[in-house]
């Protein structure tokens, strides 16, 4: 029986798997409504189900969040876009500001920094009619999303609530505010998500997180693991992706010290900057969304080419992920403890280009993954100093051929986790 699905969150920030749930119901004759803020002028050509029929879109106008509003202080005091190399002037000072003011930002907002999407959301839905839908899903990232669900569940109790997360509210690692806010906000995450009829999350992790701060009366729990497909990026080998002879090597997110040590993380990446230079190939490091000054100062030992940028819009993401020679993902090597430590190595697979992955300790799901992909590289960084010198000298020498001979590595589901199962998974919890 064909359903309707009501989806409250901002579009621009939609992970890569509600995106792909909403083509394969859509495909399937599901009629699907998403309640957001205005979608990016790039979101349109990201996807390709925003025409179909039976997609619908509330438009709630255009939103920024606190932290957009201030990023143009920020850029007038740096002077420029991101510290690049060894430069430890001005920029440097930026890079130590600028997660002061952000924690600052996060912990005077609430719940979060979507202050504006939360105020006309929840405007747009007071006179909202949402009896003839048959399934509510709420998603974040931005706990807001749950927030304004929350207050529909509120007035139409028989709806079928699903809150989806990907990152949890309270006690989420890159959301660094004060033990005090911390509490408050697992007692209001509490009070929110307990309404929902079910929970989705990506990990077993983050279900025993959610167990914690849900306690014992709470919605059933389902783990919906991540999958990833492609949409409409289709190439040729090597087309348009010659970067002239230089190598760029690239990472996405956060780094938490506390999780890869940066000593040996930075031993790793000179070293493989001198195999590249050693075969007369320039190199740069590209960090995007991370603003670790132990990294930053680890990395300005090295004398290697780096440069750190602000987070970019998904779509962004994507192509530079496709564009980039090499993309980087850190593990831990506790299988599932950081929750989320892999969902970067799902959007790589995605991207179809060489992946290194510098680990402490291999866990299962990465091994897994090595072993049914020929582009992944792993190098633990407790193996000995001949493994890790010949595993860098091999991926060097696949570098250099893929300058010349660009290869497109297949992008298909990982094992069972196609778009498919996940999406009738999602609508089978209900």
């Amino acid at each position: 029986m064909c359903k309707k699905i009501l989806i409250v969150g901002n579009i621009n920030h939609f992970t890569p798997r509600i995106t792909s749930y909403c083509f394969e119901w859509l495909k399937v004759g599901h009629e699907v409504y998403v309640i957001s803020p205005e979608m990016g002028a790039n979101i349109l050509t990201e996807v390709d189900f925003f025409d179909h029929k039976n997609f619908h879109f509330y438009n709630l106008g255009p939103t920024k969040s606190a932290l957009e509003r201030i990023k143009q202080i920020f850029d007038y005091f740096s002077n420029s876009k991101r510290p690049v190399g060894n430069a430890l002037g001005t920029g440097s000072t930026v890079q130590r500001l600028k997660p002061f003011v952000t924690n600052l930002i996060k912990t005077i907002c609430f719940p979060d920094e979507e202050l504006e999407f939360l105020i006309k959301s929840r405007g747009f839905l007071k006179g909202f009619d949402a009896s003839k839908f048959d399934l509510l899903i709420s998603s974040s990232p931005y706990f807001s999303s749950h927030v304004a669900a929350k207050g529909l569940k509120d007035r139409f109790p028989s709806l079928y609530w699903i809150a989806d997360y990907r990152d949890t509210f309270s006690y989420n690692a890159t959301y660094r505010v004060p033990n005090w806010r911390r509490l408050i906000d697992a007692q209001f995450e509490k009070k929110i998500t307990s309404r929902a009829d079910v929970i989705t999350t990506v990990s077993k992790a983050y279900k025993i997180q959610l167990e914690k701060i849900l306690g014992i009366k709470r919605p059933k729990i389902i783990v919906i693991p991540s999958g990833y497909r492609s949409f409409k990026y289709n190439r040729k080998n090597g087309c348009g992706l010659i970067n002239e002879g230089k190598i760029t090597i690239t990472y996405f997110g956060q780094f938490f010290a506390t999780h890869y040590p940066v000593t040996p993380v930075c031993r790793v990446l000179k070293k493989l900057a001198m195999k590249l230079s050693e075969k007369g190939k320039k190199v740069k490091f590209e960090f995007y969304g991370c603003s670790n000054m132990e990294l930053f100062e680890g990395l300005s030992k090295t004398n290697v080419n780096y440069e750190f940028f602000d987070r970019i819009p998904r779509h962004e993401v994507r192509d530079l992920q496709r564009k980039s020679n090499l993309n980087i993902f850190f593990s831990n090597g506790i299988d599932e403890a950081f929750g989320l430590s892999h969902l970067k190595l799902f959007e790589y697979l995605d991207a179809g280009k060489p992946i290194l992955g510098i680990v402490n300790g291999k866990t299962d799901e990465v091994a897994k993954i090595k072993k049914i992909r020929t582009n992944v590289t792993l190098v633990d960084i407790s193996d000995c100093a001949e493994t890790i010198e010949k595993t860098l000298n091999d991926l060097a020498k696949v570098l250099i051929l893929n300058l010349t001979n660009d290869h497109n590595y297949h992008v298909r589901p990982l094992l069972s986790r196609s778009s498919k199962k996940l999406a009738k998974m999602m609508i089978d919890a209900s």
